[in-house]
């Protein structure tokens, strides 16, 4: 299969407040890092912020277990812009949860980006990441994913591409006809495939306009 190298973030919008939509204080505990990993194929490296720092700067995320609750974004990252609180937002999940929306400079992928929720880094993502290693290495050491959702890069869908591994605290985005590289990768704090879906997930796909 053949993909278009742009893709395009949804527009952000926004949504009531968490306490109109039904978020519970164990959906939050979850989304941002209280829930234990549980016992995945693969070896365990150090929760320190600072081997999640290098790992992102690599790219190398054999081993990850998702961003430990004491990383923010500006110990990961480094200082964030002035005017972040004016820039775009994000929608995240099926909830629709908006996030600010931190576009990053750092080499090896494509529009990287920390999305921040009350000033929370919940989820880094960015298209085209240059591996470390062989996917293979990650694929193997990921072990079988708990979901593998359907997914839009820019208007293109592609069925069963999104390999979720809550637990573990990252998305592969693939092409399930070339599971040879990954097309996009998000990190997050480890968490459970519902809480993913309703409150982390990035909206990924392109909407056209209608022609007149």
């Amino acid at each position: 299969m053949k993909l278009a190298i742009a893709a395009m973030l949804a527009a952000g919008c926004t949504r009531p407040a968490s306490s109109d939509i039904g978020h519970s204080g164990n959906d939050v505990a979850v989304a941002y890092g209280a829930h234990d990993a549980g016992a995945t194929p693969g070896k365990a490296l150090p929760m320190d912020c600072s081997t999640i720092k290098k790992q992102l700067a690599t790219r190398d995320f054999v081993g990850w277990r998702g961003i430990p609750a004491n990383c923010d974004a500006a110990e990961l990252f480094g200082p964030p812009p002035a005017d972040l609180a004016s820039r775009p937002r994000r929608n995240l999940g099926d909830e629709f949860v908006p996030a600010q929306l931190w576009l990053l400079d750092l080499p090896g992928y494509y529009r990287p980006i920390a999305s921040l929720v009350d000033g929370k880094l919940v989820l880094f993502d960015g298209m085209n990441p240059e591996l470390a290693g062989p996917f293979a290495t990650l694929r193997d050491d990921l072990g079988a994913p708990a979901g593998r959702l359907d997914w839009e890069r820019g208007t293109l869908k592609i069925s069963g591409g999104e390999w979720v591994y809550p637990e573990r605290g990252i998305t592969l985005f693939v092409d399930p006809d070339a599971t040879n590289t990954a097309l996009h990768v998000a990190v997050y704090h480890a968490t459970t495939l519902d809480v993913y879906r309703r409150t982390l997930r990035p909206h990924l796909g392109k909407r056209l306009l209608p022609k007149r």
